[in-house]
Order: structure tokens, then sequence, then C-alpha cells
């Protein structure tokens, strides 16, 4: 079972054909005013907040290891 918020591309043509190709997985999605049943919003809030917010990041490198220190 995959549970996934209501982004449009959780939804898209080709998810929906990857679903017909793979008929053992399942997929469910959180309820549109159910945000906090999201567990990544969370830990994505955290790190824009600790790793990114008011910071200029111009090499990727430097941004990467900020994001793989916060996980």
């Amino acid at each position: 079972m995959i549970v996934t918020d209501n982004l449009s591309s959780h939804n898209s043509k080709s998810a929906r054909e990857w679903l017909v190709d793979h008929p053992r997985i399942q997929h469910a999605f959180i309820p549109v005013a159910a945000c906090w049943l999201n567990l990544q919003q969370g830990r994505w809030r955290l790190f824009r907040r600790t790793a990114i917010w008011g910071r200029p990041h111009p090499r990727p490198r430097k941004l990467r290891r900020r994001f793989v220190y916060r996980l």
C-alpha cells in the first residue's frame, strides 16, 4: 500500500499506469483536510526552518550537506 497526499502528480496518468502494471500495490490518499496525517510535512517544515530559510545556497554541495545532516 502506498499512502500519499493529494498532489496532482501522485494521481497522474503515468502513476495510474504504473499501478495497473503492479496490481499488488494499492494507492490510498490522505484526506484533503487532514494534513497532520502526512508525517513528512513535519519533517519538511523542520528541515526548511533549520537548513534553508533565510540562507543563500550558491553551491549545491553545501545545500546537499545540510540536507543530509538534518536527516
